[in-house]
């Protein structure tokens, strides 16, 4: 039996990157923290021990665990900032646009979108880095009637009634 104090600290830098582009969006240093104390209390019998307070973390496991608590929260944050964005797969036999995004995306029926052109890929032209996307032009409204896992179905209300698959939807 005895008593202990243990403290641990972990900082990591929490990045949130662009997958097309390369680029770092997002970045925050995160520092997680533990410490306790506490009462350990053993028995032996033999050469057979027990560690009735085993199954309690370790400090650098509890400040490792605040570590991804936080950058989980940070990264949720980070991404309500990104506008929704999806495609057009192709428009089916009664008129309605199937887009590749679907409740796994958090689609609901009655959701609106815009449709727009595919924006030009923006190239720096000294260092040859991919910068971005041109905003598109707007061809359409659409309203999700029908939602799966993966993809929708959705109706034209206004513009473009047979957009062409890459056709780019996003929230408005």
């Amino acid at each position: 039996m005895g008593l202990k104090r243990s403290e641990a600290q972990i900082t990591i830098i929490a990045k949130l990157i662009d997958s097309t582009t390369g680029e770092i969006v997002a970045k925050q240093s995160i520092t997680g923290k533990a410490g306790n104390t506490g009462v350990k209390v053993g028995i032996a019998v033999g050469n057979v021990g027990t560690d009735l307070g085993g199954f309690k973390k370790t400090p650098i496991g509890q400040a490792a665990q605040d570590c991804i608590n936080q950058a989980a929260v940070f990264f949720a944050k980070q991404m309500e900032q990104f506008p929704f964005e999806g495609s057009v797969i192709k428009v089916n036999n009664s008129g309605q646009v199937i887009i590749n995004r679907g409740s796994e995306f958090g689609m609901e029926v009655g959701q609106e979108l815009v449709m727009t052109t595919e924006g030009e890929t923006l190239t720096d032209p000294d260092s040859g880095a991919i910068l971005g996307k041109e905003e598109g032009q707007v061809i359409g409204k659409i309203k999700v009637g029908k939602v799966a896992e993966k993809m929708s179905y959705a109706d034209v209300l206004e513009g473009e009634k047979n957009p062409p698959a890459g056709t780019v939807v996003k929230a408005q």
